[in-house]
């Protein structure tokens, strides 16, 4: 419980703080009174290549070198920016995302500690709850077996939400904490599995150290934590402080990232962090209703629907003219689902799922003809997600958390006047927990006893296998028809179970996942309200031994959408 009251200070302490740029931060680059000292000299490069020297207004004392066209360029390596100029792609580039970082490597370590003395804190707090976790009594023994041998590296099986909700939350501060003092993916990624394994090795000494926890912490951790890192970046930015929804955002997504602001600051001015003219953000908040049944029809379980869906890129001039390419390695593309939805008995679904393309090859060609934009955008790279669902409905009880450890990513767009199309296709490998839907059954015919405990203990199994989801979209202006298809298949890892001992009779554990999600998105006369129908399919096939069970359901909704 320690995170939800980090999370709550955070909150409660940046939600009412004074915004960082004012109560109404400009909407664009303000113009200063005359004998104002915020000048910033840039360098403007005509299409001959003759360099003068122009001044441009930067907000709150940020130095930054940037080539501007008068002119459209002759040459590749530049796009139009929002107030008509033409922008050298990497000079922006290395200004916000590519410059040599000064990472303060002691602050980190400060607060990476600080997260885990306070759940060590809440594990000594909480002893009578932790204990039934304890494989031996702390004495020399016990630590020499620990720390010197394999033998007590095995599978946990504590409850499902406990692994798959606070290890990757836990996680994801290591891993935030280290990008926000300024160390990259791969840094951060190790950071916050040192930290995982000093949690497993000496904070919990007397219990075995979880393979499975280990893993959602450092990888589950890492997908969270860059999302919530360009997150807290974005919302810090001079462009989206101000608004109630977007300070509320900030406490939640960019508290690190404001106190750091705060202590960094620099003759009483805050520096601001990248602004909206290297992030293209999509943000929907969300509420409506939904049907279940085994048909697509209104007359099932009506539940209310709400959550939030936010996309961010971190790429200069994305999607606008120019034409330039880069190989990106910042986790620049991020997103993030979540959604909930409650019926008459409660909760009937809750689900995150969190994507980050950590590195790859970006390239855009866009022209703007007749007053039309034509080309295209595309991005290859490698990524990691992690997805977490909950499902407590009439026609599926199911719990899944796919740990997509690393797979190829695409991303590509083409634009025809007011016309885009994009598809993206992921495919991951996986580390997963998953519920076996053929289990109960099997369990009531032949009990429990010799088998592996995360099954017969709590009904979910820790396994491997692969997913994929494409996703395609068309949107005519704000008119959007699309869809995304989900396949996986998972089996059951045997062996290092935490009683493995005891464990006499092995099953084969297989299960299959399909899920096909389509929308269409209309506008309505409120340029930040949209109305989205949804028509969802979820069904689900498994297996152990020669048992099978299928459970699924098929969904209708309605839902509003706000977009900010």
């Amino acid at each position: 419980m320690y995170h939800v009251v980090m999370v709550c200070l955070a909150l409660t302490a940046l939600l009412w703080a004074p915004s960082a740029y004012g109560a109404n931060p400009p909407s664009e680059w303000p113009t200063p009174p005359e004998g104002s000292d915020r000048l910033t000299e840039c360098r403007a490069i005509s299409a001959a290549g003759a360099a003068t020297l122009t001044e441009i207004t930067l907000p709150v004392c940020q130095v930054a070198t940037l080539e501007v066209e008068r002119e459209p360029p002759l040459k590749g390596e530049m796009y139009l920016s929002t107030d008509g100029r033409w922008i050298n792609f990497e000079d922006e580039y290395d200004v916000f995302l590519g410059r040599d970082p000064n990472r303060n490597f002691g602050r980190m370590i400060v607060e990476v500690m600080t997260e885990l003395l306070l759940g060590g804190v809440w594990y000594i707090a909480q002893k009578d709850f932790n204990q039934q976790d304890w494989f031996f009594e702390i004495s020399l023994d016990g630590v020499e077996r620990k720390f010197s041998t394999t033998e007590l590296i095995r599978f946990d099986d504590n409850t499902f939400l406990f692994n798959q909700m606070w290890h990757p939350l836990a996680g994801m501060g290591y891993y935030i904490f280290a990008r926000t003092n300024d160390f990259g993916v791969a840094p951060s990624y190790m950071i916050g599995l040192m930290s995982s394994t000093l949690w497993e090795y000496v904070l919990e000494l007397p219990e075995q150290v979880s393979i499975n926890d280990q893993i959602t912490t450092s990888v589950a951790g890492m997908a969270l934590g860059e999302v919530g890192y360009h997150l807290g970046e974005y919302f810090n930015s001079p462009y989206s402080a101000g608004e109630l929804d977007q300070r509320i955002l900030t406490g939640i997504f960019g508290a690190p990232r404001w106190v750091h602001n705060y202590y960094d600051r620099k003759d009483g001015e805050l520096i601001p962090t990248p602004n909206e003219r290297v992030y293209w953000p999509d943000f929907r908040l969300f509420a409506g209703a939904v049907s279940r049944g085994e048909s697509p029809t209104v007359s099932g379980n009506v539940d209310a629907n709400f959550g939030l869906s936010t996309e961010l890129v971190a790429m200069p001039g994305y999607r606008r003219p120019g034409q330039f390419d880069h190989y990106f390695g910042e986790g620049n593309f991020t997103r993030l689902d979540l959604e909930m939805s409650v019926g008459d008995d409660g909760v009937t679904e809750m689900a995150l799922f969190a994507q980050a393309i950590l590195f790859g090859f970006y390239k855009q060609d866009i022209q703007v003809e007749e007053g039309e934009r034509r080309g295209y955008s595309l991005a290859i790279g490698g990524a990691t997600a992690y997805q977490v669902e909950n499902f407590d409905a009439p026609l599926l009880e199911d719990q899944r958390g796919l740990v997509h450890i690393l797979g190829p990513a695409l991303d590509f767009t083409m634009f025809a006047g007011d016309l885009e199309a994009r598809f993206e296709l992921a495919g991951y490998g996986d580390f997963v927990a998953i519920r076996s839907q053929a289990f109960p059954e099997f369990a009531a015919r032949f009990g429990t006893e010799g088998l592996r405990s995360d099954l017969s203990n709590k009904g979910y199994y820790f396994g491997y296998g692969a997913t994929i989801r494409p996703r395609l979209q068309f949107y005519w202006g704000r008119l959007g028809l699309g869809g995304e298809f989900q396949w996986g298949r998972y089996w059951g890892i045997t062996g290092r179970d935490r009683r493995q001992e005891q464990v006499t009779d092995i099953l084969d554990l297989d299960d299959h996942l399909a899920r096909l999600q389509l929308w269409l998105d209309v506008p309505t006369p409120v340029d930040v309200l949209d109305v989205r129908l949804t028509y969802d399919t979820n069904s689900r096939l498994s297996s152990v031994d020669q048992f099978e069970e299928w459970n699924g359901y098929q969904e209708l909704g309605a839902r509003v959408q706000y977009l900010f």
